[in-house]
């Protein structure tokens, strides 16, 4: 719907004039009294709403949502003005005042429905596929709350950077500052948006929010920025409850005659009969990544075939995958995003990593392909542009509330490059500080060592984790060290897988009775 509305407002205009002289004998006119005057007015506007459904490739209706968006444009005396602050809603004031001229022409209610229609597609793009939609960089400038000279001097330095179009160095820079500072409204939302840019809206918005509060008046970029991120992060927990409909996969049926989850029987020998009714019912939920094509560091011939070998095997055992392949730092975020999104309390948690993988200043990290060897330098910048073990993923699995998590790296191999760019890197993947509650930690090797990529099919750790987790009736710790006893034994014990458990309960791949 659109529509032209007459209003007036009130202008003051001169009701007495006099005439002075000033100091070199020229006249002019001076204003004695004043007057209020009505001033025609006209507001454009324009509303649509929207009604739409998300259905699954099976026609189950997975989300019925209702969008509304609205626009409008104000003129008086046939010029554009500025709404007034009680006009219309947020939305309505925020959409007016961008990249329109004051004084301008006013839009057209047909112009403003077709953008109302656009604002609406938007919204449901965010709801559909949060975190996909492309927006206009606006960073903050304003150093304001940063007291340390260095920091601000940096600070200054990341903006440049900023309007040079090298985010990637922006961020390093502001990420550095915000160690140290925090009472800089600027250096909340400009860290915000680098989370934004790295995929991680609920971070994001923590930062925007925290900018936000400590505005004593508002800023549109700030606005704007809440208003978008907590549109992505609702979605996040609206999609919550439809989460194994929109997996990549689904292994088993949940109707018919196969209807349960996992294909365990009634009954197996030795096993705990609760055990095996809680198995019946679990969620079994994985994150499958090969990187095999990097672009700085030695290509790998196995990882991706290794991966894709461990996602056919687990979705044969019942796991919902979430998997990619040649993923770059942005795109392992967002994939982490889509795990993290379905996985909730009571599941069973599963991530397998392929790649790369170095231990730097007591940090493991898993390397996406455009990972730089110069990164490593600085263990902050390796960290960020890196997948952290033990900061990010077993926390992100143990606030999930699974009852059982569990990663795999086979992430251990040499990487010259980066060895020799730093005295910080360590052979092999180290020892975790903690080992969360009802998990389960394995490298592909032990401390100082490296994994080899295999001359078969698979890896040599691989290949034996896929034998492993295929017999069924072993549980988890028994598959896992006949799996350290066997690469160790082909190996010579020149590689021994390293396994860090804190087990509370039982967990079997397969049963049979």
């Amino acid at each position: 719907m659109s529509k032209s509305e007459p209003y007036k407002e009130t202008k003051s205009v001169c009701a007495r004039e006099v005439t002075k002289q000033d100091k070199k004998g020229r006249n002019y006119q001076e204003c004695q009294s004043y007057t209020e005057v009505a001033v025609p007015c006209v507001k454009n506007s324009a509303s649509v709403t929207v009604n739409y459904r998300l259905t699954s490739a099976t026609g189950e209706v997975l989300m019925r949502k209702t969008v509304q968006a609205n626009d409008a444009d104000y003129a008086c005396e046939g010029k554009r003005v500025r709404p007034q602050a009680t006009e219309g809603n947020f939305l309505d004031r925020l959409a007016a005042n961008l990249n329109r001229n004051i004084g301008g022409p006013i839009t057209s209610p047909a112009d403003l429905l077709s953008n109302a229609y656009r604002l609406a597609g938007e919204q449901i793009k965010d709801q559909i596929v949060p975190g996909q939609k492309t927006v206009k960089i606006e960073w903050l400038s304003n150093g304001d709350g940063i007291n340390d000279a260095r920091a601000k001097e940096k600070f200054d330095g990341a903006i440049k950077f900023a309007a040079a179009g090298r985010a990637d160095r922006a961020c390093q820079a502001f990420r550095d500052v915000y160690l140290q500072e925090q009472q800089s409204v600027s250096l909340h939302y400009n860290v915000g948006l680098c989370d934004e840019i790295d995929g991680q809206p609920e971070l994001a918005f923590k930062r925007y929010s925290t900018a936000d509060k400590m505005l004593t008046s508002p800023n549109q970029a700030v606005s704007a920025a809440v208003l978008r991120v907590q549109q992505q992060v609702r979605t996040i927990d609206v999609l919550a409850d439809k989460r194994p409909d929109l997996l990549d996969a689904t292994a088993v049926p949940r109707t018919g005659s196969r209807k349960t989850v996992n294909p365990i029987a009634a009954s197996a020998a030795g096993i705990d009969p609760k055990i095996l009714a809680a198995m019946q019912s679990e969620r079994r939920i994985a994150l499958v990544i090969g990187n095999s094509q990097y672009r700085s560091v030695p290509v790998l011939r196995n990882a991706s075939k290794d991966a894709r070998d461990i996602e056919a095997a687990l979705k044969s055992l019942s796991f919902n995958v979430i998997s990619g392949y040649d993923l770059n730092h942005v795109q392992t975020l967002q994939l982490l995003n889509r795990f993290k999104s379905n996985l909730r309390k009571g599941d069973v948690g599963l991530v397998y990593f392929a790649g790369h993988g170095i231990s730097i200043e007591n940090s493991n990290l898993l390397l996406p392909i455009d990972f730089l060897s110069s990164y490593a330098k600085d263990g902050q910048l390796a960290r960020s542009k890196a997948l952290d073990i033990e900061q990010v993923l077993a926390p992100m699995m143990k606030s999930a509330g699974t009852r059982f998590s569990m990663i795999v790296a086979d992430a251990c191999r040499e990487v010259p490059q980066i060895a020799s760019s730093s005295r910080s890197i360590a052979a092999g993947l180290t020892a975790p500080k903690t080992v969360a509650t009802g998990s389960l930690i394995i490298y592909a090797a032990g401390a100082n060592q490296t994994a080899d990529d295999g001359d078969g099919e698979n890896g040599l750790f691989t290949a034996n984790f896929l034998k492993a987790i295929k017999t069924p009736n072993v549980n988890i710790k028994n598959a896992m060290e006949w799996v350290a006893s066997a690469v160790s034994a082909e190996t010579n014990g020149q590689q021994v897988p390293s396994i860090y458990a804190e087990l509370t309960g039982e967990f079997y791949f397969a049963v049979q009775p």
